[in-house]
């Protein structure tokens, strides 16, 4: 390290850089790599800065016969656009989480399931007993349990008989078993069921959360699946706050549950409402954000409240161009304030994840 600079006030300058020029500053000499590596060093690091906000979606290279397209591959980029990470023949996206050892996504190509860790790209595990579902609806969650750490795929299936109530059954795999099989475990609690919705599965300190509906919809209202995940055992269920959206979707937001509901789509008082789960012993929720969108805004996704200013990053797709949009609304002037554009070419299904400079240390 230079001789100039005492070593405490290149670690402090150091530690509230972004998490890709902290990446970069390992290569300036032998002792800032040190310093960046060193376990102090990466904690003072994340408890400082946001981390590296990171778009997880498939790809598609060549077409096979019939015009079905021939391999999907997965592709990490950053909010500018540029391909940080890419996966070949990863397969269809399902879902993506956080955990101690950094985010991890769910991937499916026909009857096989790839766990992938998306600080490295190594594909955890391979399960080729996905099946076929017969008919039935089958809905992914995964998530790591606490305290005991281990990583859990959850299975959700739902078969639709004529004239009968719907069949739910549940199967886990649990990644450091080896992944030697499905097991069956305790259905859901749902009655008057009528669908859980698609890419809401979240998992926060070790309980994973499942959207679902009653019947019928927009009278029934919706509600919260809780499955501990150390316990294997279902919780109660709580009540969604009322949302006008047919399509509401659910997310977690800095450590919290969040739920996202359009209103008004395509008029001229369109509105994203952003609700908080505040309570959940009691089931309260908080509407934190109403914010006003373009007509032209087919879908908007709450991504992270900033640290400064409670600011709120969103991800927006839009119905009159071909790239979506990273927007930040500040809620003290209701202003949205729109960062470059994104590359409409890669994202499709696109998921979201955030890695921490000790995800990069882990990998070097």
């Amino acid at each position: 390290m230079p001789t100039s600079i005492p070593n405490d006030v290149v670690s402090e300058i150091l530690s509230w850089a972004p998490v890709k020029s902290a990446c970069r500053f390992q290569c300036a000499s032998r002792g800032w790599r040190e310093l960046i590596s060193d376990p102090a060093f990466v904690a003072a690091h994340k408890a400082r800065t946001e981390p590296q906000l990171l778009i997880v979606a498939n790809s598609f290279h060549g077409v096979a016969s019939g015009g079905r397209r021939r391999r999907r591959d997965l592709r990490l980029l950053d909010t500018d656009g540029s391909v940080v990470r890419e996966v070949k023949s990863a397969g269809d996206l399902w879902t993506i989480i956080s955990g101690p050892r950094g985010p991890v996504c769910a991937t499916r190509v026909g009857r096989v399931l790839n766990v992938i860790d998306l600080a490295t790209g190594d594909v955890l595990v391979t399960s080729t007993e996905m099946g076929d579902s017969g008919g039935a609806f089958c809905t992914l969650g995964i998530g790591y349990a606490a305290p005991s750490g281990k990583c859990k795929v959850v299975r959700l299936m739902t078969t639709f008989s004529h004239g009968h109530q719907p069949e739910h059954t549940c199967e886990l795999l649990a990644l450091e078993d080896g992944a030697r099989g499905w097991r069956r475990m305790q259905s859901p609690p749902i009655a008057d069921y009528f669908g859980l919705h698609k890419n809401s599965m979240v998992t926060i300190d070790g309980m994973l959360y499942f959207l679902y509906s009653l019947s019928p919809p927009r009278v029934g209202g919706d509600y919260v699946l809780r499955l501990d995940l150390e316990t294997e055992q279902w919780m109660r269920s709580i009540k969604a706050p009322k949302m006008r959206s047919t399509m509401p979707r659910m997310v977690e937001l800095n450590g919290t549950l969040c739920m996202v509901h359009s209103e008004g789509r395509r008029t001229k008082n369109a509105c994203t409402t952003i609700w908080l789960l505040s309570d959940l012993a009691k089931g309260t929720w908080v509407k934190a954000y109403v914010i006003p969108m373009p007509h032209a805004v087919d879908l908007v996704i709450a991504l992270r409240m900033m640290r400064h200013g409670g600011k709120l990053m969103c991800y927006c797709l839009h119905n009159d161009r071909a790239s979506p949009t990273l927007q930040v609304y500040d809620s003290l002037n209701g202003i949205c304030t729109q960062l470059p554009d994104l590359p409409g070419n890669n994202l499709s299904d696109v998921g979201f994840c955030n890695l921490h400079l000790e995800c990069y240390i882990r990998s070097t």
